[in-house]
């Protein structure tokens, strides 16, 4: 499936299971990574132009 012919709703459903996978697995809270970080940097790099 292109990331194109997705719905909306199917795109923020990724979105927010792909952080969920990135800060239980990767970016460990106790490391000081928090959801609010991560969807800032995210923002930050999409923005970026």
């Amino acid at each position: 499936m292109k990331f194109s012919s997705m719905s909306q709703e199917a795109l923020e459903r990724l979105y927010s299971t792909a952080v969920d996978v990135l800060l239980e697995f990767v970016l460990h809270p106790e490391r000081g990574w928090r959801r609010q970080k991560v969807e800032h940097l995210v923002e930050r790099i999409i923005n970026f132009a």
